[in-house]
């Protein structure tokens, strides 16, 4: 779905809710639950997932939008809950019986600026980022001060002890992949990947602030994806050379680097992700060389890059010594099969 098409659609506020629903879970799941939270009560309303579920948590979620209490806000786990945690509860991790997808939250304009938090601008600008993404958005609604994206799955993913962890994870995972992109404009992105994230539904109003704002669909509804798809383009990074027309960062006097590290580093970052070492070279089968055909700044420049961005701050010491042609270890413990697993572990695993 283009996030680039700003028409809203027009339909009665309680139609309006229950496509939202209809388009998050079209399914009947009558094993689990779906949570509806609200403020200023903090108070739950978890509904039966079995036929017609839509419809009556749409009638609920209206109910509590109109009832004319101040300071009203409602929202909706998006994830099903696998029991009914009373109505003090919105669920933790272990509740989540199923994911449905992953899902962003980009505030925009200057509403938070008191948080200090540079935003992009209008949700035009948001949209700017997130339609150019190599995967298209399922489900977008505007806030009323920016905008929730879904990237909804084709069936629903149930969730026991065994994939709980790895799943969040991955949902982390693909939060920050989009985040990259937005922080490549300066621009904030919140935190949202936690299962048990509750979010506005359309259509109901935001009355964070004094003026109150209505949660919209927003464009068309756009194609699911599968759970793999969506966890591939989470866990596989690409990282991006220096385009040519731009000057790299070359090796200075005081930064030397090898050749024999140079030629390492260009043919860890060429390699597949789940791509085998290349075998030893033996006299009586050579084996060819990967060519590489950027240049010696590029292939530095991308290593530095992933050291900027590695999230083991013990191993950035040792990488960059590496770059810069220092030992990495005191004499007499130095291991070139050590030094390779380093980098193959921080580098080697993206895919150029």
């Amino acid at each position: 779905m283009s996030i680039h098409d700003h028409s809203i659609i027009s339909a009665p506020f309680a139609a309006e809710t229950l496509e939202y629903l209809q388009i998050l879970c079209p399914w009947d799941l009558p094993d689990l639950f779906f949570s509806i939270w609200d403020l200023p009560s903090k108070q739950s309303h978890h509904v039966p997932m079995s036929a017609g579920w839509q419809d009556v948590a749409a009638a609920e979620i209206q109910r509590l939008d109109t009832d004319g209490t101040p300071g009203r806000n409602v929202f909706v786990g998006i994830n099903p809950r696998n029991r009914d945690p009373g109505p003090y509860e919105r669920g933790k991790k272990e509740d989540i019986g199923a994911l449905l997808g992953f899902a962003i939250d980009v505030d925009v304009g200057t509403d938070h600026a008191k948080k200090g938090l540079p935003l992009p601008p209008t949700v035009a600008d948001a949209g700017d980022v997130l339609g150019n993404l190599p995967i298209d958005i399922t489900l977008a609604v505007r806030s009323g001060h920016g905008v929730h994206g879904y990237y909804l799955f084709d069936k629903p993913l149930r969730l026991d002890a065994g994939n709980r962890s790895i799943v969040a994870k991955n949902a982390q995972d693909f939060e920050a992949r989009i985040r990259e992109r937005f922080e490549t404009r300066g621009w904030h992105l919140d935190k949202v990947a936690d299962p048990p994230r509750v979010l506005r539904p359309a259509r109901t109003y935001n009355r964070k602030l004094a003026d109150a704002r209505p949660v919209e669909l927003f464009a068309d509804a756009g194609p699911r994806h599968s759970f793999e798809a969506l966890r591939d383009f989470a866990t596989r990074p690409t990282l991006i050379s220096v385009p040519a027309s731009l000057p790299a960062s070359a090796p200075t006097a005081s930064t030397p680097v090898a050749p024999s590290v140079v030629d390492a580093l260009s043919a860890m970052l060429s390699r597949a992700p789940d791509a085998a070492p290349p075998p030893a070279a033996s006299s009586a089968e050579p084996v060819a060389t990967p060519v590489d055909t950027r240049t010696e700044a590029e292939i530095v420049e991308a290593a530095r890059d992933k050291l900027r961005r590695s999230r083991h701050a013990d191993r950035r010491p040792i990488i960059k010594n590496i770059l810069e042609g220092k030992p990495y270890a005191a004499k007499g413990e130095r291991d070139r099969t050590t030094q390779k697993d380093i980098l193959d572990d921080e580098i080697g695993r993206a895919h150029v």
